[in-house]
């Protein structure tokens, strides 16, 4: 019964997802795309303050130079869903893994927000039903062999994995 339920509920996550996705508009003409998705990646900004999602993009793009843009597939803000690349585009999220993981951000001040905290479930959720992701491979960035120097995302990541569907 728990697993149909979680079953709808990713599919209203995906629902919403083209929604903020159209509202956004900010995909590129051309991405990277990857052939297989082995992992989804969660993180956190940073930020201690509230901030657009129009100056991640423009940090991301102009201080940190990555071409793409946004590092992250999604990102999680005030509750709502924002994709900001197409989902099976490669980003730059995590050295060694942007091609072969999806992304998703969580705004710092809204980890603890339960709207954000449940849409992250249901993001997780659908992500891991469309790419059968298991749940050792839904990571941190900070959990990453090659990205310890980092408490990124700062999240109860075994809680997460224990409301995710699958093995």
């Amino acid at each position: 019964m728990l697993k149909i339920v979680c079953i709808a509920a990713a599919a209203a996550a995906i629902a919403t997802l083209a929604t903020y996705r159209d509202l956004t508009g900010i995909f590129l003409d051309a991405e990277t795309y990857r052939d297989t998705t082995a992992y989804i990646i969660i993180h956190h900004d940073g930020a201690d303050k509230p901030v657009s999602v129009k100056a991640v993009q423009d940090y991301h793009k102009n201080v940190k130079g990555w071409e793409s843009g946004f590092g992250y597939n999604f990102y999680l803000k005030n509750g709502k869903i924002y994709q900001l690349h197409e989902v099976n585009a490669c980003t730059a999220n995590a050295l060694g893994y942007n091609c072969n993981a999806v992304s998703i951000c969580i705004h710092t001040p809204d980890k603890h927000d339960t709207r954000t905290q449940l849409n992250l479930i249901l993001l997780v959720n659908a992500l891991a039903i469309k790419y059968d992701i298991k749940k050792d491979h839904i990571v941190g960035h900070g959990e990453l062999p090659n990205q310890r120097n980092t408490r990124c995302p700062e999240l109860n990541l075994e809680k997460l994995r224990k409301w995710t569907i699958g093995n």
